[in-house]
């Protein structure tokens, strides 16, 4: 049976960050996924920039069950000490907003800094993990190529959210096979998607990027709202979208800090021969704009009517 001091499951950020954070002198260290390419959410990750870090990050922008986890993490790891590991690596990045830092080059730059990071250990590629079981002194991982024993396993194989690049169960499966409190899963950091039936407004905005405040229950976003062809995304929905569930009301305001109806009425004693619409344009984007009057039935009404 092959033998290894640490095997980690899964190649993702998590486990190539993991594999050198734990080389030692004499450790053998063995990194398995089941996928042919390492870090595929890396690649896609951004928009093929990768948002490799957020420097507002904090303990209080976590969603879980026992907040000091978070703080723990962070205290000892924080986003400052990865921003120095990409500078020492010589990738050039940018603040979008909010602290939000992308490469100003591909992704890839990333996973391949992580890969020279954890030279020494060993990437192997294409192996399915059958079953993790655990013994007396270690844990046995079962795979096609055969049985592998280590003293320790770090799970790191991440969620189900994107199965067309790898991503599976496995976490779960394990986590319930050693009796885990599981926590019920639910779409997080998602776009909305409509019914074919409430289209018809979105379709004609697809493309269109616009500021907007989102609030559901205990949170609210301020950010850039993106409409598609199947319904909404951007920032502001990815982050809503922890905290919403199916059936329940969003509150969307499109143009946050101002007071849109207010400043019609102020401009209808002044121009109220002209149309809802050319006034709207000023204040909004024009497809918007339109799209608004539209649907309200005002297509061709002036301030004054």
């Amino acid at each position: 049976m092959e033998h290894a001091d640490l095997v980690i499951l899964g190649a993702g950020a998590a486990g190539l960050f993991c594999a050198g954070s734990s080389l030692a002198q004499g450790r053998r260290v063995l990194v398995l996924d089941h996928a042919r390419v390492p870090a595929e959410k890396i690649r896609i990750s951004g928009g093929g920039r990768c948002n490799f870090t957020n420097l507002a990050t904090g303990p209080d922008r976590f969603l879980s069950g026992n907040p000091r986890f978070a703080a723990s993490a962070l205290a000892r790891y924080a986003p400052g000490a990865f921003v120095d590991l990409v500078d020492r690596a010589g990738i050039t990045w940018h603040e979008k907003t909010q602290g939000q830092l992308f490469c100003d080059g591909k992704a890839t730059q990333i996973t391949d800094m992580l890969l020279n990071r954890m030279r020494g250990a060993e990437l192997r590629l294409g192996t399915a993990i059958e079953r993790v079981e655990r013994q007396a002194d270690g844990f046995v991982i079962k795979t096609p190529g055969g049985a592998i024993a280590a003293p320790r396993v770090v799970v790191a194989t991440g969620g189900k959210s994107i199965p067309k690049i790898g991503a599976t169960g496995l976490a779960y499966d394990l986590a319930a096979q050693f009796g885990l409190r599981m926590v019920e899963t639910h779409p997080a950091l998602v776009p909305l998607t409509f019914a074919e039936q409430d289209l018809a407004l979105c379709r004609p905005l697809a493309g269109l990027s616009v500021e907007a405040r989102i609030a559901h229950g205990g949170g609210a976003f301020h950010d850039a709202l993106l409409f598609t062809h199947r319904g909404l995304s951007g920032p502001a929905i990815l982050q809503i979208s922890s905290f919403w569930r199916a059936g329940e009301v969003l509150t969307i305001d499109l143009a946050p800090g101002r007071d849109i109806a207010a400043d019609l009425k102020a401009a209808r004693g002044s121009r109220g021969k002209a149309q809802v619409a050319t006034v709207l344009a000023q204040l909004l984007p024009e497809r918007l704009a339109q799209a608004v009057v539209a649907e309200a039935g005002l297509a061709q009404a002036r301030l004054a009517d």
